[in-house]
């Protein structure tokens, strides 16, 4: 998702993503010194959202978090789908790799994106 033309590199934001087998693989990046993220929804309204962000820490690291919006706050929750993470911070953008599986447990939290 991004304007036409243009790619993770050039975008103000950019998110791609393929099935790879039982796996989703996402890649995101945004003009930023933040954050940037996905949040995956069963309706057009925030909150009730389970939402896959990359972070750039104080650290200068890039980590990939699990968050769950409640109204319009993200709480960050420890069990995280995300498996074989990348993530740099670089020319002020924050990009950012992972797979997350295609089937999940059903829970509150996560989404099956099989089902969406």
């Amino acid at each position: 998702y991004g304007k036409p033309g243009c790619d993770a590199e050039t975008c103000d934001y950019f998110l791609s993503f393929r099935r790879i087998g039982t796996d989703v693989e996402f890649e995101m990046s945004a003009d930023t010194d933040g954050w940037v993220a996905v949040g995956f929804s069963s309706d057009k309204k925030m909150g009730g959202d389970d939402v896959m962000g990359c972070v750039h820490d104080d650290n200068g690291r890039v980590r990939i978090h699990h968050f769950y919006n409640v109204g319009q706050w993200a709480k960050e929750i420890k069990r995280n789908p995300a498996r074989d993470e990348e993530g740099i911070f670089e020319n002020n953008r924050v990009t950012c790799r992972f797979k997350r599986p295609l089937h999940v447990p059903r829970e509150e939290t996560l989404v099956d994106l099989h089902l969406s």
